[in-house]
């Protein structure tokens, strides 16, 4: 039998694990969707401008050269999510056979039910703001020659939106 330290650190170890899986789990999802819904989040939104002088149909080619290379951006990080996940699986699976091998059965089974716990509750955290986040960019800025229009939604609160978009860049935030 062993130590309850070792059963503790193992224990930990997998909640560790399971954490970083739901979260790399999330960010995957959350780029697929946006690439579906062809949304740039702003930290693969590629900000350059042409220095030179350019008519409408030059500019609107950069402009397409940037949301291509930031969608490809998007789907090299969903790769990078793929391997980081396998890996992490394979991890897991390690930390499962060890705290199987060192708890009895009983015991083993109420540990991943705590887990199974543990990995619903932070799923839900996790696709809740990601959802908050997606409507976020749907209805973020639309530039449109270099004016930026923001839509807000059209509800009693459209007011309170506007300022909580202009104080903190985020219309849902309106706990002034």
């Amino acid at each position: 039998m062993a130590y309850p330290e070792t059963e503790y650190i193992e224990f930990a170890r997998l909640k560790k694990v399971i954490g970083k899986i739901c979260r790399y789990e999330s960010h995957r999802q959350f780029l697929l969707d946006c690439i579906n819904s062809d949304l740039i989040p702003t930290g693969f939104d590629i900000k350059w401008k042409i220095d030179l002088e350019t008519n409408r149909y030059e500019a609107a080619s950069v402009s397409d050269i940037l949301h291509k290379t930031s969608l490809s951006l998007m789907s090299e990080s969903v790769a990078v999510c793929d391997r980081v996940l396998k890996e992490t699986q394979l991890v897991k699976m390690g930390y499962e056979s060890k705290l199987s091998s060192i708890i009895s059965k009983p015991q083993f089974d109420k540990k991943l039910c705590e887990l199974t716990d543990l990995s619903l509750k932070m799923k839900i955290d996790l696709l809740r703001n990601k959802k908050r986040k997606l409507k976020l960019l749907r209805t973020r800025k639309i530039s449109a020659d270099d004016q930026s229009v923001l839509l807000i939604e059209k509800d009693g609160n459209c007011f309170f939106r506007c300022i909580a978009a202009e104080i903190f860049d985020d219309p849902e935030n309106m706990n002034l």
